[in-house]
């Protein structure tokens, strides 16, 4: 019996079920924007990949096979990471299609910084010192 996987791309389960053969993904690499997204998406978090994975309960090696295309992606495990990395799907959504917003409102900011005089320069390190501590 053929399922219907108009909901998602078909899994190695499902492809093993219905006769296929699948090699194992750890032989090979095949990135997709979905495990570069997942990366940017951690790297942004400033967080390792060891303790990315401790944040979703999996093994290290899982968020390396991911980012590196030797595991298939399922959508479950897309919404652990969000979750667990407190992104919206909006967020997801944005990485997906390669934007970063934190990284480009980051930058936004230091070219505002840039611009300002030395004067205007002292009020926002003032303002911004009392955020970091």
């Amino acid at each position: 019996m053929v399922q219907d996987h108009s909901i998602g791309p078909l899994c190695v389960g499902d492809m093993k079920k219905e006769g296929f053969k699948v090699p194992k993904r750890s032989r090979f690499k095949k990135t997709s924007n979905e495990s570069q997204a997942l990366k940017r998406m951690r790297i942004t978090r400033r967080l390792s990949q060891r303790k990315a994975a401790e944040l979703l309960g999996v093994p290290a090696t899982t968020i390396n096979h991911t980012e590196n295309g030797r595991a298939y992606i399922k959508r479950e495990y897309i919404k652990k990471f969000i979750s667990a990395l407190e992104y919206s799907w909006s967020d997801w959504n944005d990485f997906l299609e390669g934007h970063n917003p934190e990284m480009e409102l980051r930058e936004s900011c230091k070219e505002l910084i840039d611009s300002l005089d030395k004067a205007k320069l002292d009020v926002v390190f003032s303002l911004l010192s009392t955020y970091s501590k």
